[in-house]
């Protein structure tokens, strides 16, 4: 997975609200996060992250998404 700061980067695709998702620019620079069975990464709401990347040849994927109310 990549991730980046959002840093105001454009949008180039409006926020679909039945998805919960919007797309941004793509940034100069993002970290690599390999990861595996077992790993979880925490993000922020200004983290940017592209997620499915392959390390070493096509893998199925789960993915889990835990929202948490920042207040």
């Amino acid at each position: 997975m990549d991730v980046a700061p959002l840093d105001g980067r454009q949008s180039i695709e409006a926020y679909d609200e039945q998805r919960d998702v919007s797309f941004h620019e793509t940034p100069d620079e993002f970290a690599s996060l390999p990861m595996r069975t077992g790993l979880f990464a925490l993000l922020w709401p200004s983290d940017a992250h592209r997620p499915n990347g392959q390390l070493a040849g096509p893998f199925d994927v789960r993915k889990c998404v835990v929202k948490i109310l920042l207040d």
